[in-house]
């Protein structure tokens, strides 16, 4: 599989991509996934590993294609040069998970928690979140494409060069994020909080005015005719 560049061109793009899976990979299978911790150049495709613990295990040039991995524990594990696709997973449990070279490609992600973990090269395209939560994480480097989150939290977050492009967001927690380079040009945004962690974004003069009422809310400004 050919990952190829997948940024979006703009300056403040992320740098993602640039990376190919190889290409023979072996059949993975549930009992691999139960007893060993180590995965490498493995395809797993169509298993339901629903319930298992595979916390600290390492995907290392894998597929992890059509899973369903309704609370499966992925804690404190690490994706490196891996591709998911098709994902069907209710509640993703993946904190403290350091991604590197990942992408996500038409999943369907309820609660994907990704708390206080590390995103480096990451791509989320054609999927559906209801919760994103990069709580307290660092996020460098990484493209939300054609997706509908319901809810994204990037409280307490790091955030360096993340560019959402077509997406649209319910509501977006900011509270306390650090970021640089972040370009919500291309999202939707209905709802935000935390608008004084707003600094280092890059957003389109439709995006300002929208938020006027928000900014003047924040800010105790009364707006009268």
């Amino acid at each position: 599989m050919d990952v190829g560049y997948m940024s979006a061109g703009r300056g403040t793009a992320p740098k993602t991509g640039g990376w190919n899976l190889p290409t023979v990979l072996s059949p993975g299978t549930s009992e691999q996934l139960q007893t060993e911790l180590l995965h490498e150049t493995a395809r797993f495709r169509g298993l339901d590993i629903s319930g298992m613990d595979l916390s600290d295990s390492t995907f290392e040039e894998c597929e992890l294609d059509q899973l369903t991995a309704h609370d499966t524990q992925f804690r404190s594990t690490r994706w490196l040069r891996t591709a998911v696709s098709g994902m069907n997973a209710p509640v993703l449990r993946a904190s403290r998970t350091v991604l590197r070279e990942v992408s996500f490609e038409a999943c369907r992600l309820g609660a994907a928690e990704l708390y206080d973990a590390t995103l480096d090269n990451v791509v989320f395209s054609n999927s559906k979140i209801t919760w994103l939560n990069f709580g307290s994480s660092t996020v460098k480097d990484v493209l939300i494409r054609d997706c509908t989150i319901d809810e994204l939290d990037l409280g307490q977050a790091k955030l360096e060069r993340v560019l959402l492009e077509n997406v649209r967001v319910g509501s977006v927690n900011f509270s306390g994020a650090r970021m640089r380079q972040v370009d919500l040009r291309g999202a939707q945004l209905r709802s935000i909080s935390g608008l004084e962690s707003l600094r280092g974004t890059v957003i389109t003069p439709e995006q300002l005015q929208a938020l006027a009422e928000l900014f003047a809310e924040h800010h105790g400004i009364a707006v009268r005719d």
